[in-house]
């Protein structure tokens, strides 16, 4: 068994040997745990001598070998570019209901309406079940005041980064698919699981350091990586880059201060998936239409699969797949990293059946769809490509439909047309501000549908100027309407506050607007808007709001020719969880209920701000927390009155998604004491003698005789250990005075 010092390193490792004539042989799993790079396998003996290059010496007098082995014959030591915090743990989802809100209401010529968009969540340990809708309430000629939008319960396999969703739902699909709702079943990947998790491929570097060196990181100049190396060579897997383009410099600096600098140009995109990562997304249910009106209705039966798999960092498999009666259709394709374009993807699909759906659908009362399609058979093709560098982007997308190529949406009355081209530019100008540019061209339609020819051109223009002020600038031109329209806009912000005045032309109708506005931003802020606008039509508009712990609202005026209307909103969520019920803002994702025992009062805060106090009854609602993801919840004991206890000051929780948990921090009143023990004599009872409540455990005695006691009752007895053996017994009265803790004594201990 001897120490290894590598390259004149020490490793801090030990391994074993065997020598054998004067030549030394070790387990080839055991040289791979030092760093060299073998083919033999694990068990089988490796002569050191035999390895290219390798020199081997062993050091007796200090039982070490001293290896040196050449750059080629070491595995690359591995860094992980990214920062790999450990997740905490799942916390069980806790029982509980949330009612989110939202309501609008106007006043508009003497006449009242109002409109309300409830969402019922209800969580537990077996998922969440979720309801949407919306209710009409003084809307003349209105059938149904009620409409039911989704209904649906949904599971997730935290293990498996899987998904289940029952009831209402939307498909899955690729960059050109078309979903349809469905009500049904649904099973998919979902990655939000894992917020840690590294989704697209990232740029990797490899390297060599000939002496113990410090490797530093910098993206777009900003430092986003540190590690020591030994020497030999080393790998970084997963540079910290975004998605998008840009610069990475890597910086190889040894001991004496001498630094290598390497700089690599990196593209990223959401379109190409890490390697070995595969999401898909599995439906089946019945087409559902009218979503949102009263006759809302399921029909045919439709079902899709959707898969995309990283088969390396640079390359992106994906295929689609729809059935319904009548269609069945099946495309696929890949997206590529090609260093000289950026990303090309490139996808091709097929379709094959007859259009006897559509006719169906006509027969359920939602209205005529357009012209039954006949042969439903034919090909889509598109081709896109996403170039990037510099801070500059450029993206060209073009699909082509031949006339027989149908999907599940164009059977049920959305149709599609036959040629789209998509062009895009963003430009950043550095001192000069930024420019975007986008142009998108749409001709003909398939299946008999009427689709008119789209061709727009649209740019807009930013710059800061003097600091808290802005300059915008966009514009558009229709070339299919021959018209045009520009819009200039000037920003002054400050402090919370800002303004703005605005130009704007379409055709003949021009527009001048003036705006000044503090948005109330959180809790206990007030805020307000004012807008008046003259041209074509002149209006007059005004709005205070006020953001509460309980919700927000608003109420408005809009005055515009001779029209006078008013409004208010409101929204907010009614919360019941933990044996509580709370009012509160929109719970958008997941939350908290934090206890504190009986203690109310007690500063809670979120991620070090501070949130609010709990209640009387030591309740509060956090109705923002981070679905799997790691949040930090924590309570200020410092001005606790001195009679309470605190189990912990801070808690870690990883809640599910939508659902809720419960942080308990152990906040407790206790009944306590300091007792001084004297004995008979009248001496203090010496320190260093150990005193017991029935029931507690043993606490020392201190100076003077005092020792502080808890889980106190009205008549107390404590046994007391005396340095030499010997024992007493101390009995005394205890009355709690609150927030304090109470001196009692001398008490005779004999």
């Amino acid at each position: 068994m001897l120490d290894v010092e590598l390259n004149g390193t020490a490793t801090g490792l030990l391994a074993e040997f065997i020598e054998r004539d004067g030549q030394l042989l070790s387990k080839a799993s055991e040289l791979r745990e030092l760093g060299l790079r073998l083919a033999a396998p694990d068990a089988e003996l490796v002569l050191l001598a035999s390895l290219p290059g390798v020199v081997a010496r062993v050091d007796r007098a200090r039982q070490a070998l001293v290896l040196s082995v050449p750059p080629e014959g070491l595995e690359p030591k591995r860094l992980e570019g990214r920062s790999s915090r450990p997740l905490p743990p799942l916390s069980p989802a806790e029982w509980g209901a949330v009612l989110n809100y939202d309501a609008f209401g106007t006043y508009t010529a003497g006449l009242p309406s109002a409109t309300i968009s409830p969402e019922l969540r209800l969580g537990g340990p077996y998922g969440l079940v979720n309801a949407t809708g919306l209710v009409f309430l003084g809307q003349r000629n209105m059938p149904a005041p009620e409409r039911r939008l989704d209904t649906a319960w949904t599971f997730g396999e935290e293990e498996d980064l899987r998904r289940w969703r029952v009831g209402d739902l939307t498909p899955g699909g690729v960059a050109w698919s078309r979903p349809v709702r469905l009500g049904g079943v649904q099973v998919a990947s979902d990655f939000n699981m894992r917020p840690d998790l590294l989704r697209f491929a990232a740029p990797n570097f490899a390297g060599q350091a000939a002496v113990p060196s410090t490797v530093d990181v910098l993206v777009n100049g900003v430092k986003q990586f540190s590690q020591s190396v030994p020497p030999g060579p080393f790998e970084i897997r997963s540079l910290p880059v975004v998605t998008g383009t840009g610069d990475v410099v890597v910086a190889v600096r040894d001991a004496t201060g001498r630094q290598t600098l390497t700089t690599l140009p990196f593209f990223a995109s959401t379109q190409l998936q890490a390697e070995g990562l595969t999401s898909y997304s599995l439906e089946a249910g019945r087409v559902r239409l009218g979503y949102g009106t009263p006759t809302t209705q399921y029909v045919s039966w439709g079902s899709s699969a959707s898969a995309r798999h990283g088969l390396t960092d640079w390359l992106t498999l994906q295929g689609h797949g729809e059935a319904t009666d009548g269609l069945n259709l099946l495309g696929g394709g890949a997206a590529l990293r090609a260093w000289g374009l950026g990303a090309v993807s490139l996808d091709v699909a097929g379709s094959q059946g007859r259009g006897a759906v559509l006719r169906d659908v006509a027969q359920t009362g939602l209205g005529s769809l357009g012209k039954r399609p006949g042969e439903a058979s034919g090909t889509m093709g598109t081709l896109g490509v996403h170039h990037g560098r510099k801070g500059y982007n450029i993206n060209l997308t073009a699909t082509v439909v031949r006339d027989g190529y149908r999907d599940t949406a164009a059977l049920f009355g959305s149709g599609m047309p036959r040629r789209v081209l998509r062009a895009s530019l963003g430009l950043p100008l550095g001192d000069f501000g930024s420019l975007n540019m986008a142009w998108t061209d749409q001709r003909g339609a398939t299946g008999g549908y009427s689709l008119g020819r789209v061709s727009l051109i649209n740019a807009s223009y930013s710059k800061s100027l003097f600091g808290a002020l802005g300059l915008s600038v966009s514009g558009y031109r229709d070339m299919v309407r021959s018209t045009t329209g520009v819009f200039v806009g000037l920003t002054y912000s400050l402090g919370g506050y800002s303004s703005g005045a605005s130009f704007g032309q379409e055709a003949a109708s021009r527009t001048y607007t003036q705006q000044v506005q503090r948005p109330a931003t959180r809790p206990g802020e007030f805020g307000f808007s004012a807008t008046a606008q003259e041209g074509a039509t002149a209006r007059e508009m005004a709005e205070a709001q006020y953001f509460g712990e309980s919700g927000r609202v608003a109420i408005a005026g809009d005055h515009s020719g001779r029209s006078t209307s008013g409004r208010a909103t409101a929204s907010g969520a009614l919360v019941v969880a933990g044996g509580s019920a709370f009012l509160a803002n929109q719970v958008d994702d997941s939350f908290a209920v934090v206890r504190t025992g009986s203690v109310g009062g007690v500063p809670v805060m979120y991620e070090n701000r501070p949130i609010g106090r709990t209640r009387e009854d030591g309740r509060l609602l956090v109705p923002f927390l981070r679905s799997y993801d790691g949040n930090r919840l924590a309570i200020e004991a410092i001005g606790l009155p001195a009679d309470v206890e605190v189990e912990a000051t801070e808690r870690m929780v990883r809640p599910v998604n939508g659902a809720g948990v419960l942080v308990d921090f152990g906040v407790r009143k206790i009944q306590s004491a300091l007792v001084r023990l004297v004995r008979p004599d009248g001496k203090a009872v010496p320190r260093g003698a150990m005193a017991r409540v029935s029931g507690r455990a043993e606490v020392p005695v201190g100076r003077d005789g005092r020792t502080y006691l808890t889980g106190l009752d009205r008549q107390n007895e404590v046994s007391v250990e005396l340095p030499g053996g010997q024992t007493c017994k101390a009995v005394f009265d205890f009355v709690a005075v609150s927030g304090q803790i109470p001196t009692i004594g001398p008490v005779p201990c004999t």
